[in-house]
């Protein structure tokens, strides 16, 4: 069977953009071109502009919707049918090709008002070219030698046309055509972009990291990016934007920046204007296209930016300086408490302080807090004051026997507020107060010693939350009559905690507490760490399928963590939802950060002071206000929300970091998170853990999180049925994730990793057997060791329980099991090496090193995967960095090597291999992604487009599928099973050989189609056609009881049935129409040949020919060969008639396909039936059938008159036709079986000169719409006994 490759998936880093008119943009990502309406935020059509190339950069027309396009040396011209705000198409106008890179495109007109095309080369060249078609209109060479990385036009006019570059050499150069360039400046490293400015300056950035603008006047360097910068644009009125390395933008006025744009973690590649300058696009290294806004003033770089506000000077003299000992911000006015015991007001646009009260208590000691509307102010003697509105009306309460040495305060609702203090003892009051009351409620904690930090209650009242300054989340349940007036103090017993998580956020303070709408409660830590849990009454319905690390149980409530986001590297120090939008404070590198924590998005930065000091943020509806001390001032400053507009997300991205593995889950799993079909998990450098699925545009991520301190180098999928993932890496971690509805979360706690194990890495992992409550994985280490760990799933525990040693660095290991029972592990490393361990069966587990292949490669074995033929030898192959793949044979027997066979299979190192059948699947880092057959021959290439690949992974579709021949008598008895029945029902081949098929079939949904369509029994059993193929979905019966849904296509021959079924056990058994969609891309139902005939037959009446007609019918047959010594199945001599192996039965329906009946078939050798111009071809096919357990299809021609080869009658070859046939083949104990389905029948072959035979392989295309054999794909581990023809004669 030879296999393709189609693109179904893509998500490269964003390489372009352009904004094609107010509405329309075009992005690029590789080589594919997409446009987007930015109102709508919607992905309107996607266009493949180049095969091999990725697209460097777009131009769009100033006057129209088209667009030029380049890439490496290609261009072409598209122009985008947009109406009724949807893109019809993208057209493609012309292209072309240069002999040098392309640097820069442009529109330019002539001087009679003709659109041409300006292209600058990479060794300064200017091609100007016909935008109709693409021919030469002029060619300028620069008179002095360059090597350009980058390059701006100037210019409409073609006698106008400016052109500036920027050389690897750091040089600035601008020229016209025909002119000499000038040099107007350099850098100290390449020049990555040049822009143009309106006021006729220039704009270049560069490796050295800084933006440079060349004006009249000299040039200004622009400092701030963390790394080098990639492109620059010009927004006019002094405003400058550049995209760095760092993943940033940053909005330049002058020499200052006045915004930071966090798009992601590296790499901005691209930015584009909008035509009215408003906003600016930017594609990222992660693949993400965003729109940002452009509004100055959301970063404040220096304090001179901010208000200041120092207090007044006290009446009388005073020895001590004055200096604020707190604060409580409101919209209109701050209310400060000073050292000296004054209470003041302080109103803004007044800028004038007003006296509101002074106690001598609170001289040197004062905890405020306060929210917009009330200020709390504890004391040195337990006593809380509190301030209403911007009136001078306060209460007091003696709350606690002691100083108040923590206060928070909380809106609730218009006019009610949550106040929290606690004391020096450590006693906590929850104070509830109005306009009219105070009442106040004791809450317990666990122990005296456990200081409170933060604190929240939920909407509708029930729950109250406190965090503590040693990580802990305590839930209380609150009762009705809790609460007592303030005036009557704390009286009775108070609230005791529900449920305590002690080290939610480790031993870092929880600093930060907040409940949504929906009762979620959301934590958040000085670890920099966001979590959310979920508070329940009574134990989660499935919590036997949530980690021990993530559930915590209580004496009246259950918390479970939903969601865990790293945040920010500092501390996050406070939590408040505006709406459904949840922002934090945090605080990292003496800057004060307001997140927006589910986008991860910055919406304000401004320099403070650090989380340590006194600080304050008030979110409002229309603005937001921040304050914090810095020396002895206030400073505040005010943003209304309309400035902190939210940038456009047209596409998000996946990783900006380098992605080191990946394993394909694809749509047969059905897992899902969140509602939405999972594709993949990956994992990388930055150490995250991502779950992929199928977005609007190409890829999303639907789950991510961070545990892992550092790279992340393999991962592996346990098995879909557990939802269980593996991920290793740096510093010997190894994590079990499982992937639940809601995300992805930790499934097994992490063992210890020892000191000295720190610096080394786990370089690959292999799943080696698996059971529903343990699974053993094997591990490949960098220092040379090779280990078996043991994954309790139950218990939640990974213990290492064995280890091996190599000697040098593990690169990749593979698990297989043989049919004895035997385990082995496979290993490759840094010296080329190929290793096979036995895994001891008896007592405790052992790897005991069997076999040492030396010199499978000339350096490290990258990669490896291997399969057990029915011989139980191992097949394996594997890639390295000597850019060759190495294919070996281990008889597990004698361990010994069968053969081996190496192949120069790619032009770089080899990244990763696998096997789909008995084909080889490998991918390079020279970006080919290439299909071989086992005897190494290239049978497809592609170019991945994707830069340095580093994993692999196919999806085996189905691994649930088998083969079966049950004979057509009423009872129906099952002659052959393969092995994939074991996967597919449950039951072994022995199990069901000798059975009835009526037995199996579960009598609900399809069980009729089953029984009626070859049941002598049915009314339909008078139409004998041999030529049906049918196809249907039914219900099968598990071993373990349940339905299994299956997708059943079958053969009619004279007397047996050959069917073919693949299980789904993931669906529901009443999913059939869900499995055409999402499994076989809606086209099954196009395989039912007897709907397929009856449409046939009525277009054939309308045509006024016979319903009969042969177009509407197929000739097969189906054989047995007996099993021929291994030296028959090599390819025979061309010139010589071997005999091959001896037909031991044959269908009736064999007559159809040659001219011959059954009895004169009968021990007669197959190869004398095949044309002599495919001997060569068919005795490969044997041999391949020979050494592998698969299902195999070939096509080749037999001749339709085989009996003159005995010499009956004398028939000269040119007049013997050829019958071009389709074959299906399983290699059994003691024979072969075939099915074979004729095609067509041509004349025979020409011969050249030479005497050899001048032919043009086999048309393949059925025309009759009937199934295609290699849509039966089959896996046959083990399969039953041959069967017992004798029952058919």
């Amino acid at each position: 069977m030879s296999l393709g490759l189609e693109l179904r998936h893509r998500r490269l880093p964003g390489s372009a953009v352009a904004f094609v008119s107010d509405r329309l943009l075009a992005a690029a990502n590789g080589g594919s071109l997409a446009i987007y309406d930015v109102p709508a935020q919607a992905h309107m059509c996607s266009h493949a502009a180049f095969d091999h190339a990725r697209i460097h950069g777009i131009a769009a027309h100033p006057a129209d919707t088209r667009v030029l396009v380049f890439g490496a040396k290609c261009w072409t011209v598209l122009r985008i049918h947009a109406a009724d705000r949807q893109c019809v198409r993208i057209e493609r106008l012309c292209s072309g090709a240069r002999s040098d890179w392309i640097k820069a495109a442009h529109w330019v007109q002539d001087r009679s008002g003709r659109w041409l095309v300006a292209l600058a080369l990479a060794h300064g060249q200017i091609h100007v070219l016909s935008a109709d078609d693409g021919s030469a209109h002029s060619e300028d060479a620069c008179s002095e030698p360059c090597i350009a990385y980058a390059a701006a036009f100037s210019g409409r006019a073609l006698d106008d046309l400016r052109v500036c570059v920027g050389t690897v050499f750091g040089d600035v150069l601008v020229r016209r055509v025909h002119a000499a360039p000038a040099r107007v400046g350099g850098h100290d490293g390449a020049v990555f972009g040049v822009a143009f400015l309106d006021n006729g300056a220039i704009a270049s950035v560069s490796d050295d990291r800084a933006v440079r603008v060349w004006g009249a006047g000299g040039d200004t360097a622009l400092f701030g990016h963390r790394a080098r910068v990639w492109a620059c644009v010009d927004l006019g009125g002094g405003l400058l934007v550049s995209a760095s390395e760092d993943g940033t933008c940053r909005l330049w006025r002058g020499a200052e920046t006045v915004d930071v744009w966090a798009q992601c973690a590296k790499n901005v590649w691209a930015v584009a204007a909008s035509p009215d300058r408003r906003a600016v696009a930017a594609v990222g290294g992660d693949g993400s296209l965003c729109v940002w806004p452009v509004r100055a003033g959301r970063r404040v770089e220096t304090l001179d930016e901010l208000q200041g506000v120092a207090l007044p000077e006290p009446n009388g003299e005073s020895r001590v300086p004055e200096f604020t000992r707190g604060f409580a911000l409101g919209w209109d006015a701050a209310l400060l408490v000073s050292n000296s015991g004054r209470v003041l007001r302080y109103e803004y646009e007044r800028a004038a302080w007003l006296p509101v009260w002074e106690d001598p208590v609170l001289r040197g000691y004062a905890m405020v807090a306060g929210c917009a509307g009330l200020a709390a102010v504890g004391m040195r003697d337990g006593s809380l004051v509190l301030f209403l509105g911007d009136s001078n009306q306060r209460r007091r309460a003696q709350l606690h026997a002691d100083a108040v040495r923590w206060v928070s305060v909380a809106p609730r609702n218009a006019g009610v507020f949550d106040v929290f203090t606690a004391g020096e003892d450590g006693q906590v009051v929850w104070s509830r107060v109005t306009a009219d009351s105070w009442h106040v409620a004791r809450v317990e904690l666990p122990s005296a010693r456990t200081r409170v930090a933060s604190a929240a209650v939920s909407g509708d009242g029930q729950w109250l939350a406190v965090g503590s300054a040693t990580g802990g989340v305590y839930v209380y349940a609150v009762s009705a009559g809790c609460f007592a007036p303030a005036a009557l103090g704390l009286a009775g017993g108070g609230l005791h905690a529900a449920c305590a998580w002690t080290q939610a956020h480790g031993r870092q303070t929880v600093s930060a507490l907040a409940f949504d709408s929906d009762g979620l409660l959301v934590s958040g830590g000085r670890d920099g760490h966001v979590r959310t849990f979920r508070i329940l009454a009574e134990s989660p319905a499935d919590a036997d399928q949530v980690p021990a690390s993530s559930l915590r149980q209580g004496t009246g409530a259950w918390l479970y963590v939903t969601r865990d986001v790293q945040l920010s590297s500092g501390w996050v120090e406070h939590l408040r939802f505006s709406g459904a939008t949840l922002f934090a404070v945090t605080f990292f590198r003496k800057r004060l950060l307001l997140v927006d924590v589910w986008a991860q998005r910055v919406v304000l930065s401004t320099v403070c002071a650090g989380g340590a000091k006194q600080w304050q943020v008030l979110l409002g509806a229309h603005a937001v206000r921040v304050g914090f001390m810095k020396r002895t001032q206030l400073m505040t400053r005010s943003w209304p929300m309309r400035a902190l507009a939210e940038p456009v997300w047209l596409d998000r991205g996946v990783s900006s970091v380098d992605l080191r593995a990946a394993v394909l889950l694809g749509d047969s799993a059905d897992i899902r998170v969140n509602g939405r079909m999972c594709l993949a998990v990956v994992a990388g450098e930055d150490g995250h853990v991502r779950v992929l699925s199928d977005a609007a545009h190409g890829v999303g991520v639907v789950a991510d999180v961070r545990r892992h301190r550092s790279a992340v180098r393999c991962l592996r999928l346990v098995s879909a049925r557990s939802r269980l993932v593996l991920s290793a890496g740096a510093g010997s971690e190894l994590r079990c994730w499982r992937i639940a509805d809601s995300g992805l979360v930790e499934w097994a706690q992490p063992p210890p990793v020892a000191a000295d194990r720190a610096d080394l890495r786990i370089m690959d992992l292999a799943v080696v057997d698996e059971t529903p409550d343990i699974v053993r994985v094997a591990a490949a280490c960098s220092d040379g060791a090779v280990e078996l760990w043991q994954l309790d799933v139950k218990q939640q525990q990974l213990v290492c329980i064995a280890r091996g040693a190599v000697g040098c660095c593990v690169f990749s290991v593979a698990a297989v099991n043989t049919s004895d029972g035997r385990l082995w592990v496979l290993t490759g490393s840094s010296d080329g090496q190929i290793c096979v361990w036995g895994i001891s069966q008896t007592g405790s587990a052992d790897l005991e090193l069997v076999l040492k292949l030396s010199g499978v490669h000339q350096s490290g074995a990258n990669t490896l995967d291997a399969f057990v033929d029915t011989r139980n030898c191992i097949t394996v192959a594997s890639g390295g960095d000597d850019c060759q793949i190495a294919v070996t044979v281990i008889d597990t027997h004698t361990m010994s090597v069968v053969s081996q066979t190496r192949t120069l299979a790619h032009a770089a190192a080899v990244q990763g291999v696998c096997f789909i059948d008995n084909q080889i699947c490998s991918v390079s880092t020279d970006q080919r992604l290439a299909i071989w057959s086992p005897d190494m021959e290239l049978q497809c290439m592609v170019v991945t487009q994707v830069a340095d690949p580093s994993a692999l992974d196919v999806q085996r579709t189905n691994a649930g599928a088998f083969i079966g021949i049950h004979t057509r008598t009423r009872d129906m008895k099952l002659l052959f099973i393969s092995g994939g029945t074991r996967n597919a029902t449950g039951f072994t081949p022995s199990d069901v050989v000798d059975k009835c098929v009526e037995d199996f079939v579960v009598e609900d949904y399809g069980a009729d189609d089953f029984m009626g369509m070859y049941d002598l029994r049915s009314a339909n059993s008078t139409d004998d056609d041999d030529a049906s193929a049918y196809c249907w979905f039914t219900n099968l019966r598990h071993a373990q009881g349940m339905s299994v849904l299956h997708r059943i296509v079958s053969f009619k021959l004279d007397n047996c049935v050959i069917f073919i079924a693949t299980a789904f056990p993931e669906l529901p058994c009443t999913s059939h129409r869900e499995l055409e969609v999402q499994v076989l891309d809606g086209q099954m139902s196009c395989l039912n040949a007897t709907r397929k005939r009856k449409a046939c037959e009525k277009l054939l009446k309308q045509c006024g020919q016979p319903t009969g007609d042969s177009r509407c019918r197929q000739a097969k047959a189906a054989l047995v060969l007996e099993h021929p010594d291994s030296s028959e199945f090599e390819p025979p001599d061309p010139r010589r008639r071997t005999a091959g192996p001896l037909i031991a039965f044959v269908t009736g329906s064999v007559g159809q396909l040659v001219d011959a009946d059954p009895s004169d078939l009968f021990h007669f050798p197959f190869m004398r039936l095949v044309a002599p111009e495919h001997l060569v071809l068919v005795g490969r096919f044997f041999a391949r059938l020979n050494n592998t357990a698969k299902v195999l299809f070939e096509k080749f021609s037999l001749l339709q008159r085989p009996h003159v080869i005995e010499g009956d009658v004398e028939v000269r070859d040119v007049e013997n036709n050829r019958v071009h046939v389709e074959c299906l083949a399983s290699a059994v104990d003691d024979g072969v079986v075939l099915l074979i389905r004729k095609l067509r029948v041509n004349s025979a072959p020409q011969r050249d000169n030479y005497a050899s035979y001048i032919h043009h392989g086999i048309n393949t295309d059925d025309q009759d719409g009937f199934v295609s054999l290699s849509e039966l794909i089959s896996s046959d581990g083990e399969t039953s006994a041959a069967p017992d023809w004798s029952r058919l004669s």
